[in-house]
Formats: C-alpha cells, sequence, structure tokens
C-alpha cells in the first residue's frame, strides 16, 4: 500500500490530472474543465489542433448573460464544435446572427444520461430557450448503458489504474446502445418538463443521422415538440472524421436554427378580447 501511494503521489505530482480537458469522472460523468485556456487540443483524425477557451463553468463561452434574453443549447461535440475554433461553431454562428446570447454548454461525448445531470443545474439560471442536441452518443455501442454505470470505485479511479488500463487498450466496445430508446425519451421528456417549469421553451436538434442506432432519431420525431432535422451532405463533415460538422456545416446548421429560435425567442402575441358594444335601446 506504502508503495502503491508513492506511484499514486508522483503521478498526480508529476503526470497532473486524468485529462486537460475534462474533470469529474471518465466512465461515469465528466464535465469540460472551467476557466481553460489550451492552445492546441489535438483532433487526432485530421491532424489539425484547435483551441478551447472555457469560462468559470466549464463551457466553451464567455461569461453566462445576466440580462435579457438567452439561448442555452445542450448536447455532445457536436454542439461544442469539436475540431473547429470558436468562431466558428454553430452556436457563436448563430448569436452573431441572432443578436442574442447562444451559450455553448456542449460536453464532448455526453449522451443524455449524463446531459440530464448537467441541464438541471443549468436551467435553473433561466435561459428563454433551450436547444436539445444529445442523441449521437446515445446509440454509440457499450459494454455496460449509462443508466447502469457508477461512480468509479477505488482502485479504479486512481490514476496508477487508468494509466495501465490506457497501455492495455481501454475499454472494449460492446453491443448495446449507451442510452436506449425508453431512457432516451425518459431523458428528453424530464429535460423539457425542467425547461417549461422553469419559463423555457425547447427546440430539439436531432443531430443522429450518423448514429450507430438510428432509432433514437425516431424517438425525437415521435415528441409533439418543436424540431430541426438539420439537411446537412458529406461536404458538411470532416472527410477523416464524419460525425462531426466542418466549418461548413457548422454554418449550415446556423443558418436552419436562426429562424426556428427566432419564433420560439418572440413572445406570444395574444390578441386583447373584443370590446364589449353597448347595448342600444329600440
Amino acid at each position: 500500500m506504502v508503495f502503491f501511494a508513492l506511484i499514486e503521489g508522483g503521478l498526480a505530482l508529476f503526470g497532473g490530472a486524468w485529462s486537460a480537458l475534462y474533470s469529474g469522472d471518465p466512465g461515469y460523468d465528466w464535465r469540460v474543465r472551467p476557466s481553460l485556456n489550451l492552445a492546441a487540443v489535438p483532433h487526432l483524425e485530421e491532424g489539425q489542433p484547435f483551441a478551447v477557451q472555457t469560462n468559470a463553468q466549464g463551457m466553451r463561452d464567455d461569461a453566462l448573460p445576466t440580462t435579457g434574453p438567452w439561448v442555452l443549447a445542450l448536447g455532445c461535440s457536436t454542439t461544442f464544435g469539436w475540431g473547429v475554433e470558436r468562431e466558428h461553431v454553430w452556436t457563436e454562428v448563430l448569436e452573431r446572427s441572432l443578436t442574442v446570447p447562444v451559450v455553448n454548454a456542449g460536453v464532448p461525448g455526453h449522451s443524455s444520461e449524463q446531459g440530464l445531470r448537467l441541464a438541471r443545474e443549468l436551467i435553473e439560471l433561466q435561459p428563454d430557450v433551450v436547444i436539445v442536441g444529445w442523441g449521437l452518443r446515445d446509440g454509440q455501442h457499450a459494454v455496460v448503458p449509462d443508466v447502469d454505470r457508477k461512480p468509479t470505485p477505488f482502485p479504479r479511479n486512481t490514476r496508477l489504474f487508468r494509466l495501465l488500463a490506457g497501455q492495455l487498450g481501454g475499454e472494449q466496445t460492446g453491443d448495446t446502445p449507451r442510452v436506449g430508446t425508453l431512457r432516451f425519451r425518459e431523458n428528453i421528456e424530464q429535460t423539457t418538463a425542467i425547461a417549461h417549469a422553469a419559463g423555457a421553451r425547447v427546440l430539439l436538434l436531432d443531430m443522429t443521422a450518423r448514429s450507430d442506432t438510428p432509432s433514437h432519431g425516431q424517438v425525437l420525431q415521435a415528441l409533439e415538440l418543436p424540431l430541426l432535422v438539420p439537411k446537412l451532405t458529406d461536404e458538411d463533415y470532416f472527410p477523416l472524421d464524419p460525425i462531426h460538422l466542418n466549418e461548413r456545416g457548422n454554418r449550415t446548421l446556423a443558418g436552419q436554427l436562426e429562424a426556428p429560435i427566432r419564433v420560439l425567442l418572440t413572445p406570444e402575441v395574444v390578441a386583447p378580447p373584443p370590446e364589449a358594444t353597448p347595448q342600444q335601446t329600440p
């Protein structure tokens, strides 16, 4: 135990955290680190790094707005903007078009299971509109479904174990979706209910076109909620990373989101009741 403690202490001192980009539990619930200023995050497939800066809440954005209407964008790496610089991410492009803050709360790798936990915290900040963009990672195959995952116990949560696991190839891929369709529907409905209770309107964003299981997109389409299914082509994705949007794809998605988000940001105009017509005496 003393030898193990010495190795773990040395890894903590010289090896740093398990990730420069993420904090939390890599097998259960992780977040993007707050107050980051990383000049070169590797985009392994394309071989081209990109910069990542985050605010005090770990979002790839500026400080959260304190006044006026704003939009909260929930999702995975397709919301985070994996592989592109921040000014090209669709949330930023949409923000410039709307002239309303669109806060990027995407966390790479998140399914609706981790996303729901994050949504509970962020919706309390009272956005006017919530874009829900999970689904791509929900259909990803895994050994253990996300709903059955628990916080990583000792010694699997140590730096030494993670180092050895990485050297041995890490976790294997299974044949079950990370989040099944029934659970996925429940997570989306819970998120929607939380948003509605906070006075926010919801737009579902179906990013499951390149998911392992297209049935998650069918779940979104079956819900009676505003939904955008983006019209994208191969030219909107990286050639060697076909699930993430390139600069063109981010612009395309932002352009298709602008009109429905404008509608949701516009308060409903309630027609005044008709004026009473005075009775005339014959």
